[in-house]
């Protein structure tokens, strides 16, 4: 009697020890080994990424007169896609600054650059869909879960800013920048927490620029007729650093 009660209790003991394991390993991937489930776990651990690009301070999404001071959030959804969203503050740009001080160094009304206003915001969205190897089921040990690796990325982007003199800031010129593109890219993993995100695509773009401002402190007519405001094809081109929490 005494070794059928051991032998029940032994039994029951390896069913519970199998159940325990089982639970363990069994998560939103289904079940998987123990080199997978460690992946999950990191998957688990860090599903949100903060972003942005020190190199739009230099240019922002209105080249050449804004600079970009940008945040983005990623925020993994399962296993081969994220959520994006990202804002932004527009300022002065570096380089519309220079040029403010190169043409107004020569003239009596001592005009600097710092006598003009310009700011704006951005707002984006987009979806991230994460390319992994076909042949390869989630549960694989040697899949990787999102955010690794190659990616689709539909992206809207909306940004709106003012250029105006400070001493009349009822007079400025409006700029506007509406883009829907289609993107491919690649994140990398550097280390435990940081990625490296560049990415390229194409799409549609609705620019304009409106004068509202009776000083003319900027003719328009030729940015009318660039590649920015003058044609609906918008060529994107990112980058973004990033911690995982």
């Amino acid at each position: 009697m005494n070794k059928i009660i051991l032998f029940i209790f032994t039994f029951g003991l390896t069913i519970m020890s199998s159940l325990t394991i089982h639970a363990q390993n069994d998560n939103e991937f289904g079940y998987v080994d123990t080199a997978f489930a460690k992946k999950a776990e990191k998957f688990n651990t860090r599903k949100f990424i903060i972003k942005t690009n020190p190199i739009a301070i230099l240019s922002g999404d209105i080249p050449f007169f804004s600079s970009e001071f940008r945040l983005v959030g990623e925020f993994v959804t399962g296993p081969k896609t994220g959520l994006v969203l990202g804002a932004s503050y527009l300022g002065m740009g570096l380089i519309l600054r220079s040029a403010i001080e190169q043409d107004s160094s020569g003239t009596p009304t001592g005009e600097s650059s710092w006598d003009y206003g310009f700011n704006g915001y951005r707002v984006q969205a987009g979806f991230r869909y994460y390319v992994k190897n076909p042949r390869l089921k989630i549960t694989d040990p040697k899949f990787n879960p999102a955010p690794r690796g190659f990616y689709l990325f539909p992206l809207i982007s909306y940004s709106s800013a003012k250029f105006y003199q400070k001493s009349d800031p009822d007079d400025y010129i409006q700029f506007i920048h509406l883009n829907v593109t289609m993107n491919v890219g690649v994140q990398f993993l550097l280390g435990d927490r940081m990625t490296l995100d560049p990415y390229i695509g194409v799409g549609y773009k609705k620019n304009t620029v409106t004068d509202r401002n009776r000083t003319s402190i900027l003719d328009t007519t030729e940015l009318d007729e660039s590649f920015i405001y003058g044609t609906n094809i918008k060529l994107n081109l990112g980058l973004n650093l990033g911690v995982r929490f």
